[in-house]
């Protein structure tokens, strides 16, 4: 299920900073919600990581739990998340130390199709680029997403609106 907006209100936008995604688990038919203020990069890794926890059956909802459990969950999930759309042995391979960072980083992100973001911190976390850079990068990011929000009001309401969820889970 996908949406923008709070229910049908077009005037209450949903803010990708207070969340991009989650997932209700059921044995039958889980429910993933992607926010879809997002960018198309940007809705990747939160749909992969939501099906990453239903094939753990695992709510992403963690209510009553110890935070230091959850966050181990959510950074175990982020791990299996970001290899799975970015293997870090391809990463190697097409890595080039002698070439420009921020450059690599647009084309790597093309490939893989996922967020600029993304890609730093993996590449951080791989040892291939420093805080600084996935800063700047971040604030770039911001910046971008912003600037893309000054767009059009939306499409004809009647013809987006069964966009919003799945057929398949209409029909349940």
């Amino acid at each position: 299920m996908r949406n923008g907006v709070v229910g049908i209100y077009n005037r209450r936008k949903l803010d990708i900073n207070e969340f991009r995604a989650f997932m209700l688990y059921d044995d039958v038919s889980p429910l993933v919600f992607i926010n879809n203020n997002d960018t198309k990069a940007g809705k990747i890794f939160p749909l992969v990581h939501e099906y990453i926890h239903v094939l753990f059956e695992q709510e992403d909802l963690f209510l009553n739990l110890d935070i230091d459990y959850m966050e181990e969950c959510k950074r175990h999930i982020n791990n299996i998340t970001a290899e799975s759309l970015m293997p870090q042995d391809h990463i190697y391979k097409v890595w080039d130390k002698n070439s420009n960072t921020l450059d690599q980083i647009d084309e790597l992100s093309y490939m893989f199709k996922v967020s600029r973001l993304a890609l730093a911190v993996k590449l951080k976390d791989m040892s291939l680029i420093d805080d600084k850079i996935v800063e700047q990068i971040r604030h770039e990011s911001i910046e971008n997403f912003e600037d893309r929000k000054t767009g059009s009001d939306g499409g004809d309401f009647y013809r987006i609106y069964d966009s919003r969820i799945s057929p398949m889970f209409k029909k349940l």
